[in-house]
């Protein structure tokens, strides 16, 4: 059934039934990468948007006359037109999987480049949601940056900028938590060090520093030891502190 879907030869029951069983935990490893296909294609139907969506946006633009917002729409526009073309491109690889594979090393050569699609949409799929206004849809771009596994510059920006002023406490707190794996990537852990100054909540401070602690640098210290002199420092974040400058 897998070598019809490859070749777009498979009913919407047959899809469903494939999308079920890459769903469960019993999938051979040599397939992994499929049943990652699944899940983000499962994510992408959430994008879904009203029809008259962007008629919608654009009038708004014109009644508030805001050309600066107005930039921002079309951008959308192209995002989700460059969505369809990587849909399209992934489809065409898979095609190639099941009409182009005479033997194994061409069939191997056929899901590398079908995987490559789906991390490509993966990301781009990730960097649309992650712009926008809705708490969901960050929060759904987070959920798809979890299964990426070699962020891009632009992501791990992005992703430092949710932690760093996001306005929304649980945006900053499952971005710290995707952020996680990625903590000895160049400039990151400097800039999460950074980020415990500027916060307003002391439950982030605290998780920011919980995360820090675990990295054991001393050089992170430097500018965290200030924040114990700080007048009117919360007495937990405080001893939190003090916990983390015993332990490194």
């Amino acid at each position: 059934m897998l070598r019809k879907y490859l070749g777009a030869e498979t009913t919407p029951e047959e899809e469903k039934e494939l999308s079920n069983y890459f769903s469960s935990a019993d999938v051979p490893e040599d397939l992994e990468s499929f049943k990652q296909e699944f899940a983000l294609f499962s994510s992408i139907r959430l994008l879904q948007l009203d029809n008259d969506f962007d008629e919608r946006i654009l009038g708004s633009i014109q009644n508030r006359k805001n050309s600066l917002h107005a930039s921002w729409v079309n951008r959308t526009i192209l995002i989700k037109a460059a969505a369809c073309i990587f849909l399209l491109l992934t489809g065409f690889a898979a095609g190639m999987v099941s009409k182009g594979a005479r033997d194994q090393q061409q069939n191997s050569e056929a899901i590398n480049t079908l995987t490559d699609q789906v991390y490509q949409l993966r990301l781009l799929t990730t960097m649309t949601l992650i712009k926008q206004e809705s708490v969901h849809d960050r929060l759904q771009a987070l959920a798809i940056a979890g299964n990426i596994k070699a962020p891009d510059n632009q992501l791990l920006d992005q992703l430092l900028q949710l932690v760093e002023a996001d306005d929304n406490l649980n945006i900053r707190l499952a971005a710290l938590e995707t952020l996680h794996p990625f903590l000895q990537l160049p400039g990151v852990k400097e800039r999460l060090v950074r980020a415990v100054v500027k916060q307003s909540s002391v439950l982030m401070q605290m998780e920011l520093i919980r995360v820090i602690r675990d990295l054991h640098d001393k050089k992170c210290l430097d500018e965290l030891k200030p924040m114990l002199k700080a007048p009117g420092i919360d007495p937990e974040l405080k001893d939190s502190l003090q916990q983390m400058i015993k332990t490194i």
